[in-house]
């Protein structure tokens, strides 16, 4: 056997194993207790020779690691009050300025506007979105409020957004105990001012014997009507409520 060929055997026998020693470490850091970890490197080392490697390999495969993480990314999506579906939002700001960024968002949420998200990826890159709307329509009607209420360069984009999840069906007497997470209304007013915005909160209560609440957010509290599962409902109630003299009103989404 010459020299080239005695080298590749030694390579291909060489990577395996130091692959297989970096799974070997990268699990024992995560599934190992964390006294061990506290010791000193010589408890260590008589920890690792004290149990034969294939024996460490069998024990800590990195099979059990991925299955243990998609388990755990699993409850915490079941755990969300909303599901991501494709969508539609309007993006007012995209740039690489966080200051700008930051500011745009902090605009937005002072002109009380709903679902406002800031953004940001690996390569730097911020983006501020406005809504979550299932249609193409419902993002242009919303990119016309956010024109008139002074961001002209707002522009529409496709993208995954949030739905509330659909509630479960709950058994009888368990019905007043289950109730989603996440609603549907119809904002009718933003004022600084809760005075008034309890006051038109009792006018609308009287007038449509309609759930009617002042939710604070930002520097501004929110006069909205209804408590709906269903969006359908709340656009409804929304043409109800513009015949009626609330021009500005829109639907909007609320958790408890």
């Amino acid at each position: 056997m010459n020299v080239s060929s005695q080298k590749m055997q030694k390579k291909n026998f060489f990577l395996p194993t130091v692959r297989l020693l970096l799974i070997l470490l990268a699990t024992m850091l995560l599934f190992t207790p964390p006294g061990l970890w506290g010791q000193d490197p010589d408890k260590l080392e008589r920890f690792l020779k004290s149990n034969p490697f294939p024996q460490l390999i069998q024990r800590y495969a990195q099979e059990d690691i991925q299955l243990e993480l998609k388990g755990e990314t699993r409850r915490r999506e079941e755990a969300l009050p909303y599901v991501v579906v494709p969508g539609f939002r309007c993006q007012v700001f995209a740039g690489l300025n966080r200051t700008n960024a930051e500011h745009i968002f902090q605009r937005l949420q002072l002109a009380a506007v709903d679902s406002v998200y800031l953004l940001s990826d690996s390569t730097g890159l911020y983006r501020v979105q406005v809504g979550n709307c299932r249609t193409r329509r419902e993002a242009e009607l919303l990119l016309d409020k956010l024109r008139f209420q002074g961001f002209p360069d707002a522009w529409i984009v496709e993208t995954p957004i949030h739905v509330p999840k659909a509630p479960q069906r709950p058994a009888p007497d368990s019905l007043r105990f289950n109730r989603p997470a996440m609603f549907y209304g119809v904002q009718v007013l933003a004022t600084s001012s809760r005075k008034n915005a309890d006051h038109i909160a009792k006018e609308l209560n009287l007038h449509f014997s309609l759930p009617t609440q002042t939710l604070k957010k930002a520097a501004f509290w929110k006069v909205i009507v209804g408590r709906f599962t269903e969006r359908s409902r709340a656009e409804a109630l929304r043409d109800q409520l513009k015949q009626a003299g609330y021009a500005d009103a829109w639907v909007t989404q609320f958790d408890e």
